[in-house]
């Protein structure tokens, strides 16, 4: 009781304005998982139990994206980059996908995945169902390399490191950095002239930014930078750069006083 600064707060009020303030932004769709945990999710037949998306072409995976669904890239984010199918999104695989996706997918999104191979298809697969996307038609056998394979359409952007952005803003045509950090993250510190768009708001706002002008997504530490790059590509967007190593890297650079 004497140590913990959470103890010490003489009110309750005071109690519970210290631990609000400390509270992360809401993924829009908790509001969505309220109301399923109380009505109930809508009935996926599973006997014994999920085993995982099924392994379908890419003619399939066309076929389904072309009726509305969405392909989720599950590569990391200079792979992405590098090369990836056209209108894809990139959620590089890892513990957090189903709460990245839960900020930028619709309640009633249809999908199809991209994954290194199928145990991280599945482990994926089980991250969507459990914030409530459970339209999943199949992960792509072969991967990207059977995508490309088949003539299916794909596309680029390039990635820059801090300093390479740093002297680009100092150079004759800056880039528009559009930060995709949190709020508070953008209160406590930000790039000059960068403009805030926090990812969840992204795809929303996409038509505020200039066609005429390189448009270079930062966050923390490139992880929602990378997605916030896929989902301005997929808007039409295609004056982009990626920026690795994000604002972590950026405060790094600059000197101290």
């Amino acid at each position: 009781k004497r140590s913990n600064p959470m103890l010490q707060h003489k009110t309750r009020d005071a109690f519970v304005a210290a631990v609000l303030a400390d509270l992360p932004d809401t993924p829009p769709y908790f509001t969505r998982m309220k109301k399923l945990n109380q009505e109930g999710p809508p009935l996926m037949g599973l006997v014994n139990g999920y085993r995982g998306p099924q392994a379908i072409s890419p003619g399939s995976a066309a076929t389904a994206i072309r009726a509305g669904a969405l392909l989720i890239d599950l590569r990391g984010g200079s792979e992405f980059a590098a090369d990836h199918p056209l209108g894809a999104l990139n959620l590089a695989f890892g513990p957090k996908v189903g709460y990245w996706a839960g900020y930028v997918l619709p309640h009633d999104a249809r999908v199809v995945l991209l994954a290194p191979g199928a145990r991280e298809a599945a482990d994926a697969a089980r991250q969507l169902i459990r914030i409530g996307i459970s339209r999943i038609d199949g992960y792509i056998n072969g991967g990207f390399e059977a995508w490309r394979a088949a003539g299916l359409p794909t596309s680029s952007y390039p990635v820059t490191n801090v300093q390479d952005l740093q002297a680009s803003i100092k150079g004759g045509k800056p880039p528009l950095v559009v930060d995709v950090r949190t709020t508070k993250e953008w209160n406590a510190g930000h790039i000059e002239g960068a403009v805030h768009m926090p990812l969840g708001e992204l795809a929303a706002r996409a038509s505020e930014l200039p066609r005429d002008r390189t448009i270079a997504t930062i966050c923390e530490a490139g992880y929602r930078s990378s997605l916030a790059a896929s989902l301005l590509a997929r808007a039409g967007i295609d004056q982009l750069v990626n920026v690795t190593g994000g604002m972590a890297a950026w405060r790094a650079l600059q000197p101290t006083n």
